[in-house]
């Protein structure tokens, strides 16, 4: 055998035993990170086969004494189908208690609400909080005025164009009872 015949084995060796040793010394290929999730287009009349919903909320809450109303406060809302809106509206309030004392206190309402849409029908998830007080005057023996909240959570249907009471709850103080009503008006 030749001396040039002799050193292309030797180079075909070393390529079948070294190579492949060397390459299983090199760091591994880092992995291909996984492709991120595809999150679903916002929904809109071009991507959704369901068309886009918007209805108007007119909320009356009556603060009633049996079956006379005392007060009645009027709010309205405008919102998309599925998704939560809120109206708030608070002042602060200062008040004397005693020769020297006085009391600051935020009193308001707050609304937290969305409709969802069935088959059948939409219905109102709703929570509200009311934060005022009562003078002493119309508190039941009381000489000092007297911080009133009322929380409620609602779930109810809504019967389009007609006036739906979502809530009704006694004042533990005052005796009155405050009443949530609310009429819905599809508008698109």
């Amino acid at each position: 055998m030749t001396i040039r015949r002799k050193g292309m084995i030797f180079i075909a060796l070393v390529s079948l035993f070294v190579i492949p040793v060397l390459n299983a010394q090199q760091a591994p290929a880092p992995p291909v990170p996984p492709a991120p999730p595809v999150s679903p287009a916002p929904r809109s009349p071009e991507n959704s086969a369901k068309p886009i919903s918007f209805y108007r909320l007119d909320f009356a809450i009556r603060e009633m004494d049996g079956e006379k109303a005392l007060d009645t406060r009027h709010y309205s809302l405008w919102l998309q189908a599925g998704e939560m809106e809120r109206i708030q509206s608070s002042s602060s309030a200062t008040y004397g208690i005693g020769d020297k004392k006085t009391v600051k206190n935020n009193i308001g309402v707050s609304f937290l609400c969305t409709v969802k849409e069935t088959d059948s029908s939409p219905w109102l998830d709703l929570q509200l909080q009311i934060s005022d007080f009562i003078p002493p005057e119309k508190a039941e023996g009381g000489t000092y005025p007297v911080d009133r909240g009322i929380d409620i959570h609602s779930k109810a249907p809504l019967s389009l164009g007609k006036s739906v009471t979502v809530s009704s709850v006694e004042d533990p103080v005052s005796r009155h009872r405050f009443q949530v009503d609310v009429i819905a008006t599809k508008l698109k």
